[in-house]
């Protein structure tokens, strides 16, 4: 997986042989797309049964996807940018923002709940 400037999110098979991936000149299998600004990280999570990739970006939100690129949720409500992602294995989402605040989305069937706590001084 790679990101970056132009928005998206670019997913490899790298077990495939002859697909060296990432910089290697050859094609991503997907292109997630739905970002309107940097992507600045991008990470693994879920579980074993229904990994998802968490992205985080400049324009203030946070996105899980499923493997075939589709996005599952776009997690706003963010002030700043998004520089920090993960997915635990419960669906739970921590993110962390430029300004050193720390969220939590916890999803309970069809309600979220967002929780802000500052890392800062």
């Amino acid at each position: 997986m790679i990101a970056g400037q132009d928005t998206n999110v670019y997913l490899y098979d790298n077990a495939t042989p002859g697909n060296g991936g990432e910089g290697e000149g050859e094609e991503p299998v997907r292109i997630l797309k739905g970002h309107s600004d940097n992507v600045c990280v991008v990470s693994v999570g879920g579980t074993s049964e229904k990994p998802v990739i968490v992205s985080g970006s400049w324009d203030k939100t946070a996105k899980v996807w499923n493997l075939d690129g589709d996005c599952l949720y776009t997690l706003s409500g963010h002030q700043y940018a998004v520089w920090g992602a993960a997915m635990m294995e419960t669906g739970d989402v921590f993110t962390g923002e430029a300004s050193l605040f720390l969220c939590l989305f916890v999803f309970l069937a069809e309600v979220s709940l967002v929780l802000r706590c500052s890392l800062g001084g």
